[in-house]
């Protein structure tokens, strides 16, 4: 069962806005960093495109924004073999990509507020450890390499 979305006592809402896509963890790699060893991504700027969240597999990972933001709209549940089980959400005039799930709880056309859960954290895809990667395009159209900094996006 899905946790409510409001509630004074959750330690990942600061005034009603999530804090993490992942409760209770910092952001790890950053958008835009250098990868080592080096020329790992598909990218002209061989930059990372999105920011990881480090987690335990399985933890919750929930969607971005403040609640009583206007939904959002999931556009996509897919795998590929580098991003695994990913889940695509058009809000706010963007689309928002996460992946590397082990476990997608959403469908597509599903509409999805801030603070409830889509998935959980896993390792599937190309990783070398449970992580959620989170990716914000430009705009409401997906275009790979077309991305925003995920944390300056909600």
């Amino acid at each position: 069962m899905p946790k409510p979305l409001w509630d004074d006592d959750d330690p990942n809402l600061d005034g009603g806005r999530v804090v993490s896509p992942v409760p209770g963890v910092r952001p790890g790699f950053a958008f835009g960093a250098k990868p080592n060893p080096p020329n790992r991504y598909k990218n002209p700027q061989n930059r990372h495109t999105g920011t990881d969240w480090p987690g335990r597999e399985g933890a919750p990972v929930v969607m971005v924004g403040t609640v009583g933001d206007a939904p959002g709209v999931v556009t996509h549940v897919t795998y590929d073999a580098d991003y695994g089980n990913s889940v695509r959400v058009r809000w706010e005039g963007h689309t928002w990509r996460f992946c590397h799930l082990s476990r997608v709880d959403v469908n597509v056309g599903q509409q999805v507020r801030p603070n409830e859960q889509l998935g959980l954290v896993g390792s599937t895809g190309h990783v070398f450890g449970p992580h959620l990667h989170l990716e914000q395009s430009r705009t409401a159209t997906w275009a790979y390499n077309d991305v925003l900094d995920p944390t300056k996006g909600w």
